[in-house]
């Protein structure tokens, strides 16, 4: 399994990556003095509408507590000072990478830690749920995006069985974050043919957030673009310890045989009609995968970035396809 650290800058792209791709096509990038200066005023300009454009998203987001809603409207203000005082880009090296990647193999099947969204906030002096908030956003965007390229399956990282262990504000937040977004993700799904699916125990969520969950995956089970999964209340050692004992049920009944394959084991999985990932990526600079697609990713390639998830847009993801494409994949042979 190859892993790198992926920094935001361009990487050179190597030898295609082989296995289940599918081909991406694009506008060639002009290389150009005056097209490098185009791509860096253009990069630039979002700099400083970004925070703008969080203050004016906050109100439609159902507060978690009071004490939240205070704390959103103290830091409304900061937000735009943070963005006043984001440097420019200025080096044509720095400036985001076209969304073209013309003969680049994309992989059909990619998994994403979402990892970061503390620290944006911290950056900017704002609360946590400013940065999650920001994060949603970012997964709306970026399934959009990924569709485009050509991706077949994005699966994130939403909410893991750990994540139960954070504050009971900070949980609060994000399941009031979920209940707003269900609403939006089924709206955006429907605009581009995405379909959606869940992985995790859901048992454990509110009731009404089970139902969300189940309308989101009844009302898209038809779509054929991009399939969209999320993980949530999951980790890859639960969802092997669950399969085990669906096997175990299964056997007592006679429905399973007593020796089983790797492949028949994976039947009992979450991701049982899910390809592998072909291609990790984690955010924010953490090299682990913490618990996240254990049996799926045996042979997935590994990109870490330094880029925060609310920063992450198209341009890196592209990046990361760039990087995966000077892997070869082997899978044990020579």
């Amino acid at each position: 399994m190859n892993i790198s650290i992926n920094k935001k800058t361009d990487i050179e792209g190597g030898a295609p990556a082989t296995g289940n791709t599918a081909n991406l096509s694009g506008t060639a990038a002009s290389g150009t003095a005056a097209g490098q200066a185009s791509a860096i005023a253009a990069s630039a300009a979002p700099l400083s509408e970004h925070a703008g454009a969080i203050a004016d998203a906050s109100p439609k987001t159902p507060a978690v507590t009071d004490a939240s809603a205070a704390q959103l409207s103290e830091h409304a203000g900061t937000m735009a000072a943070a963005s006043s005082q984001t440097p420019a880009v200025t080096d044509a090296s720095a400036a985001p990478l076209s969304a073209n990647a013309e003969g680049l193999k994309v992989p059909a099947s990619v998994a994403i830690i979402m990892d970061g969204n503390g620290r944006w906030a911290k950056k900017r002096g704002l609360p946590r749920t400013m940065g999650h908030k920001e994060g949603c956003k970012t997964v709306e965007q970026i399934i959009e995006d990924a569709g485009e390229i050509g991706i077949k399956y994005l699966t994130v990282y939403a909410f893991s069985t750990e994540n139960w262990n954070r504050s009971s504000d900070e949980v609060g937040a994000l399941m009031d974050l979920f209940r707003f977004y269900a609403k939006r993700l089924l709206k955006r799904a429907g605009e581009n043919n995405v379909r959606i699916r869940m992985i995790g125990d859901r048992k454990r969520f509110p009731e009404d957030i089970i139902r969300s969950i189940n309308e989101l995956e009844a009302a898209t089970a038809a779509n054929t673009g991009l399939t969209f999964v999320m993980a949530a209340n999951y980790g890859g050692r639960d969802e092997i310890r669950r399969a085990a004992m669906k096997y175990a049920e299964a056997a007592a009944r006679g429905d399973a045989p007593a020796e089983i394959t790797e492949q028949d084991f994976a039947g009992f999985l979450d991701t049982k009609d899910i390809p592998d990932p072909d291609l990790l990526i984690r955010t924010s600079g953490e090299l682990r995968i913490s618990n996240f697609l254990s049996w799926q990713c045996a042979y997935s390639e590994f990109v870490f970035t330094d880029v925060l998830w609310p920063d992450f847009d198209k341009a890196e993801l592209i990046r990361c396809i760039k990087e995966y494409n000077g892997r070869s994949r082997r899978f044990g042979g020579v």
